[in-house]
């Protein structure tokens, strides 16, 4: 994704100007074909009509709207809540749910339970604490392929406090 940001600057309006295959081209290093190149666009073509690309107008939107756009799910919805529209939530990807598991949360319930419980244990944090706890998340879990490699990183020790969802 980061290629994607410095070709447009993540700017609807500059990602619009892009043809499907040079959308395709600059997101494939992110796992990212063919169908994300669409719902990019669908969601670009989406703050062109509602908003005309004014970002602080499309701030009033809220998780149900976004989800209404061809390709967007819970996880996307969030993501682009928190980093387009700045309003703070917490994204339960893979690399959380992995991360969770390997410190002792069992049976990790689906997207919106999970997502619900996580946040009312997150108390206080600001847009910027979701982001950087999110791309922390992230980050090890790119670096550490889990559950294989939990053992071998610095969180191996540690264990979640017993969690009943």
């Amino acid at each position: 994704m980061k290629v994607l940001y410095q070709e447009t600057n993540f700017l609807p309006a500059n990602i619009l100007k892009l043809s499907n295959e040079e959308l395709q081209q600059t997101i494939a290093s992110a796992d990212s074909y063919t169908r994300k190149a669409q719902t990019i666009k669908n969601l670009a073509q989406y703050f062109k009509d509602e908003f005309n690309f004014d970002i602080k107008l499309a701030q009033k939107q809220n998780k149900k709207e976004i989800l209404a756009i061809k390709g967007i799910g819970p996880e996307t919805a969030d993501v682009i809540l928190m980093y387009v529209l700045r309003k703070g939530k917490f994204v339960v990807d893979q690399y959380s749910r992995k991360l969770f598991s390997c410190l002792g949360w069992q049976n990790i319930p689906p997207y919106e339970k999970a997502k619900k419980f996580i946040e009312a244990n997150l108390t206080n944090f600001t847009l910027r604490n979701y982001q950087n706890f999110h791309a922390m998340i992230d980050m090890f879990g790119q670096k550490y392929k889990l559950p294989e490699q939990f053992k071998d990183s610095f969180l191996a020790d540690y264990q979640l406090k017993q969690i009943s969802s």
